[in-house]
Parts: C-alpha cells; sequence; structure tokens
C-alpha cells in the first residue's frame, strides 16, 4: 500500500537501460525544479527512513562542534571543531546582505525553497531530486536511518558535510592550516549551508558551463585510476565531473541514485513537430524570400486541386488552392 502511494506522489519516468559516462543527466532534468514539491521531499525522506526526516532533525540556528582536518604548527595532522551559524548571505555579485538564518527549517524546507532561489540573477534552477541524489553520493546521509543511531553519530562528518561542498582534496588531507580551515568551516559547514551554497554553485557555474571535454580519472582509487577524456553530451554532466573528477563510483553512483529513485535522468522531454508551416513572408510559395512571378507559377500549376497544407502554393493552410490563395499572394505581390 506505502508503495503505490509513494508511486502515486512520484510517476517514475521509464528507467535508463544503462550508465553512460558522456550522458549522466540532461540539462533539463538538472534544471527542473518543479519535479517535486516541498511534501513531496518530506515523503520522500520519509520513505528512505532518512536522518534527514523533519521530526527527526530541524536545522539548528547555529550547528555546534563542525569538526574539520588541519595542519598544525608542527605539521601534524589534527581535528577542530567550531560552532556554525546557520547564516545565509547574499552572492558577492548582489552584495554582502545577510538573507536569514535557516534554524528551525526542515532540511526539505531548505532544498525546496533554494532550488529556485536567484533563479533570475542565475537564470537557472536546480532540480531537488539532483540534490538528494548528490547527498547519498557524497555521504550516504539520505539512508543513513533516523531510527538507527549507529549509522549516524554526532562525531561522523557526514552529519555536516552531506553534500562535502567546499571540503576539497586540499582539507580532506591535512593541506590547510588552523585559521584557513576553520573559515571555510565557518563558511560552509552544516547541512543548511551546504545545501544552499551548493546549489549557488551548480547555478553560478551552468551558466557559463559548456560541452568542451574533459579530463578525468575512471576511479578515485589510487590503484585504478586511469585518466580518460569525457565528450560531455549536456553541460549538466560536465558539472558533475567538475564537483567530482572520476567516474566510479562518483558518477556511477550519481546516476544509479536518480535513476533507481526518480526515473532516468537523461530524460528529455521530445519537442513536439509543429507541423506544416507557412511562409516566412505571405504568399511566397517558393518560399524564396520574394513574392513574384515564380509563386505566381506555383500557385497556378496547382490551381482547383488540394493538396498538403502550405505547399504547392496553399497559403491559407486549409489544403485547396484557390482565390483566397491567390488574394493573399496578390497582397504580397513585388514585396
Amino acid at each position: 500500500m506505502l508503495v503505490a502511494f509513494f508511486v502515486g506522489l512520484f510517476p517514475l519516468k521509464l528507467m535508463a537501460s544503462s550508465f553512460d559516462q558522456n550522458l549522466i543527466i540532461s540539462d533539463y532534468s538538472f534544471t527542473n525544479s518543479s519535479s517535486m514539491t516541498q511534501a513531496q521531499i518530506e515523503s520522500f525522506l520519509v520513505e528512505k527512513n532518512s536522518f534527514w526526516v523533519g521530526t527527526n532533525y530541524v536545522i539548528p540556528a547555529t550547528v555546534e562542534n563542525v569538526r574539520f582536518p588541519y595542519k598544525d604548527d608542527l605539521g601534524n595532522n589534527a581535528w577542530g571543531t567550531v560552532n556554525v551559524p546557520q547564516d545565509v548571505y547574499l552572492p558577492p555579485g548582489l552584495g554582502s546582505g545577510f538573507i536569514e538564518n535557516l534554524g528551525g527549517k526542515t532540511v526539505s524546507e531548505v532544498i525546496f525553497k533554494y532550488s529556485t532561489e536567484l533563479s533570475n540573477y542565475y537564470g537557472i534552477s536546480i532540480n531537488p531530486q539532483v540534490i538528494l541524489s548528490l547527498m547519498q553520493r557524497e555521504s550516504s546521509s539520505i539512508l543513513n536511518s533516523a531510527n538507527d543511531g549507529s549509522k549516524f553519530k554526532e562525531s561522523e562528518l557526514n552529519k555536516y558535510w552531506p553534500l562535502y561542498y567546499c571540503y576539497n582534496e586540499t582539507m580532506a588531507s591535512f593541506g590547510y592550516n588552523y585559521t584557513d580551515a576553520r573559515q571555510r568551516t565557518l563558511d560552509f559547514g552544516g547541512v543548511g549551508l551546504q545545501v544552499v551554497y551548493a546549489m549557488r554553485n551548480f547555478k553560478n557555474k551552468f551558466q557559463n558551463s559548456n560541452l568542451n571535454t574533459i579530463i578525468v580519472g575512471t576511479s578515485s582509487s589510487p590503484l585504478d585510476n586511469a585518466q580518460i577524456t569525457i565528450s560531455p553530451q549536456s553541460k549538466a554532466t560536465r558539472l558533475l565531473y567538475v564537483y567530482t573528477p572520476w567516474i566510479r563510483p562518483g558518477q556511477e553512483n550519481f546516476y544509479n541514485n536518480f535513476n533507481s529513485w526518480f526515473g532516468d535522468p537523461t530524460y528529455t522531454p521530445s519537442t513536439p513537430d509543429p507541423g506544416p508551416q507557412p511562409p516566412d513572408k505571405a504568399g511566397d510559395c517558393a518560399r524564396d524570400g520574394v513574392v513574384d512571378s515564380t509563386d505566381l507559377s506555383i500557385l497556378a500549376d496547382s490551381w482547383g486541386k488540394t493538396v498538403s497544407v502550405y505547399t504547392q502554393g496553399d497559403l491559407s493552410g486549409d489544403g485547396l488552392v484557390d482565390s483566397t490563395d491567390l488574394s493573399i499572394l496578390a497582397d504580397g505581390w513585388g514585396k
């Protein structure tokens, strides 16, 4: 019964046949912000028994004890913690004004609201399904059960960096000093800031993305990480490689998450055939940009005949070459 209800909430597209490293997701699927309502996002988290269910976790005004790695003054690897206010600010291009503190909001509220935030400024929105699939890929935090504390301990990084946005290779390898690592954590730590700023990053980069080839690794494992050239078939695919520059398990996991939960990520609605169209210039049977004797000859040859719409002298679109068409031609004569 629950399955039937859930499928009713999220009508699935056809499942894709296989993973294509050059087309992980279409630009349509990447930017389709209307794919889910806030209630549907919350229902999805409930169905997955996720830690992020609103009855289990509400974003605090300040996330306490967010962990970060750093290199101490003696060159040793060390861990620090900092309390991170979940304050959202305008992007630099619009000033530095405070927008809001995310305290008291659920994760589904933030994903839904900020998927379309500043869409006029950035030119696009982000599909909430992309963020959900990425959260699972990056931190397994969607399927970290709310009912099993052993799967998601307070000390785990996944809770504070669920998208690992700006938790880059340098940070992961203790490459920053204390001051820089702490500031990076203050800027991006906590699920609220992770969601907001990761989506802004995608919106910003999508504007300037392209289909240029990109060199990535075949695997995140240093023992099996041959370099390969990707020829992306969508801007969104290229962005995913910029975010995570290897195929396995990163991009395959994202694709599999999206495909199994929401349907084919490469889906793009087909453009309906508009059917036969009238010539751009009224009376131009030959469609050469001039209404003259050539058009009159075409019309005369089909006079009184039934023809395909907007062909062989039919200028009115009724499929019959007659005085109506001659009148249209006359009005456009010599133009």
